[in-house]
């Protein structure tokens, strides 16, 4: 019961994220259906790290409903897409943990290593994206696999140091 509540919690906060992203943040769209910089590649990580598959499961759902809702995409479109991006994020979360043997309390984790995280993670869901996106319309610009690691990375990177440095300024003014 808990699990499916945080799956729909998650759901929830990624609609309303990404409903925010749409409508106040549409000066960073640079293609159809892609932004400079995307903030919610960072949710989708920390979701993961923090839920683990609770965490997939809620924003798998959250980012299909939306993409409906927000974007306008053919539900297929949406299922698929949002099934790839956040298998994305929890493969390269168990794939960094399994490389870097980093523990699920992710204790210890240096800025470098969540770094490395984050480009495995831009890589994973660009080459992924592009892939579904190419096989579904041949006439896809090749710079989209490029441009979606650039604006995932650099999303994921604002998003994640910006709770990081939030958590640490939180504990000295603590003390």
């Amino acid at each position: 019961m808990i699990q499916a509540l945080t799956v729909i919690c998650i759901a929830v906060i990624w609609s309303i994220c990404d409903f925010i992203n749409h409508e106040a943040l549409h000066f960073l769209k640079s293609e159809k259906f892609l932004y400079s910089v995307y903030l919610l590649a960072g949710l989708r990580l920390l979701a993961v790290i923090l839920f683990g598959y609770v965490g997939f499961f809620g924003i798998f759902f959250g980012n299909a409903f939306s993409s409906i809702l927000w974007r306008d995409y053919e539900p297929n479109d949406a299922i698929w897409l949002a099934l790839l991006s956040s298998s994305a994020a929890l493969f390269s979360y168990k794939l960094w943990q399994k490389l870097a043997t980093i523990s699920d309390s992710f204790s210890g984790v240096s800025p470098l290593q969540l770094f490395y995280l984050i480009a495995l993670n831009g890589m994973v869901t660009s080459l992924l994206r592009f892939s579904y996106i190419f096989y579904n319309d041949n006439q896809v610009s090749s710079a989209l696999i490029i441009n979606t690691l650039a604006s995932n990375i650099s999303g994921a990177i604002f998003f994640l140091y910006t709770i990081k440095l939030s958590n640490h300024l939180y504990r000295r003014m603590r003390r």
